[in-house]
């Protein structure tokens, strides 16, 4: 059996790279806030919402990573609130 600490620096290293990755989305979704203000366009998007959350249920049929997904599309429309 592993210890707590090898399993904790696994974690780690892992949320490291999920940080990364975020900050890659957010950098677009920049980019997403600076198209709608250009093109008068609204930040909420069902359909595009809802296209994002089946991909992510064709990756994984495990239900904590779906909330946590949507959670992720939640707070990126929050910030795009804040800037279109």
């Amino acid at each position: 059996m592993k210890s707590i600490e090898k399993l904790r620096e696994k974690i780690d290293i892992i949320d490291n790279k999920i940080v990364e990755l975020l900050n890659l989305r957010l950098d677009v979704i920049r980019d997403v806030v600076i198209y709608k203000k250009v093109n008068n366009l609204s930040v909420e998007d069902k359909a595009r919402e809802k296209d994002i959350i089946e991909r992510i249920k064709k990756l994984t049929n495990d239900p904590e990573i779906i909330n946590i997904y949507e959670a992720i599309i939640e707070e990126c429309k929050n910030f795009q609130k804040k800037h279109v």
